[in-house]
């Protein structure tokens, strides 16, 4: 898997999160990592523990590679949904694309669950 995550930050492999998070970034500057904005953009939410496990391809992350977004931004906005996509693609053996929908059907589902939850 760390092979394609560098390809994607070399921009040897197309990831539409890096596409989603360019497009955002145009679109609102800085406001874009707003977390009202990410959740309207697209509902995918970020797991912490997964966004820790990327600590060896940091040292790789430039401003250059990533097209101008911050490093954190790209392991956040581009990373770990590729890496979320990946593990359902492995877990549940099928394609990428399918894993892609099985994550936001979730996410949907997470949000229709607990819309009234305050937090």
């Amino acid at each position: 898997m760390s092979s394609e995550l560098e390809k994607i930050l070399n921009g040897e492999k197309k990831s539409s999160f890096m596409k989603n998070a360019l497009e955002a970034h145009k679109k609102h500057g800085c406001g874009a990592t707003n977390p009202m904005i990410l959740i309207n953009r697209f509902e995918e939410f970020m797991d912490a523990v997964i966004l820790s496990g990327l600590s060896s391809l940091f040292k790789k992350v430039t401003y250059r590679k990533t097209k101008s977004l911050r490093s954190m931004d790209f392991f956040e906005e581009v990373l770990v949904p590729e890496i979320a996509i990946r593990l359902i693609f492995e877990d549940c053996k099928i394609l990428l694309d399918e894993a892609k929908i099985v994550m936001s059907d979730s996410v949907k589902f997470g949000i229709y669950m607990y819309k009234n939850v305050e937090i």
